[in-house]
């Protein structure tokens, strides 16, 4: 044990340093009865809905495939036993690298005929090639330029087919295309 007087002090003194932190420490959280906010760490998330137009569009047809339809208003899309027509629609990319993009959905208002018609299978795909509107057919994507393969179904024409949109007759369909907004707007493309 200590045996010296000034151990003993040095030993006290040590004792009540010890017991005035621990106090303190305890007794701290009761003379504040409210953290101040400004300690707190506040979280804001920031959410903006944006509609933006489509730029251009066109039609391919394989039945037809020499023909443009860029400047018809209405267009056939879907597969019959004969042929398979398909749309191409284009969207500026109006957002910058650093956006977070959450979801995106292509609204497309169809019309069927539900006697030749039960469902609606809606298959998006991100286009890799650039198209022009008033020349893209199903086996050109510009005047006199094929496609890798006709009805840009080539892997260097487009990328694989998102998830498919079910639905029904005559509405209006919100079709999921987060995936390609997102790879457009983390690529910094253009369009998309």
């Amino acid at each position: 044990m200590l045996s010296d007087p000034s151990d003993r002090r040095k030993f006290l003194v040590s004792m009540v340093m010890v017991m005035m932190f621990l106090f303190a420490d305890l007794m701290l959280p009761q003379s504040l009865p409210t953290w101040p906010e400004e300690l707190e760490d506040e979280v804001v998330i920031s959410r903006t809905t944006t509609t933006t137009n489509i730029t251009k569009d066109t039609g391919l047809n394989s039945s037809d495939s020499s023909t443009n339809y860029g400047s018809n208003g209405t267009f056939e899309l879907g597969s019959t036993m004969s042929s398979e027509s398909r749309i191409l629609l284009e969207l500026n990319n109006t957002f910058n690298a650093s956006t977070i993009v959450s979801q995106a959905f292509l609204e497309l208002t169809c019309g069927v005929d539900s006697s030749s018609i039960g469902t609606i299978n809606i298959f998006p795909s991100r286009m890799k090639k650039t198209w022009e509107e008033s020349n893209a057919t199903w086996n050109d994507h510009e005047s006199g330029v094929n496609w890798a393969l006709p009805g840009a179904e080539g892997s260097s024409d487009r990328g694989t087919w998102e998830p498919p949109h079910y639905g029904y007759g005559n509405s209006t369909f919100n079709v999921n295309v987060t995936a390609i907004v997102q790879d457009a707007v983390v690529n910094n493309r253009g369009t998309f």
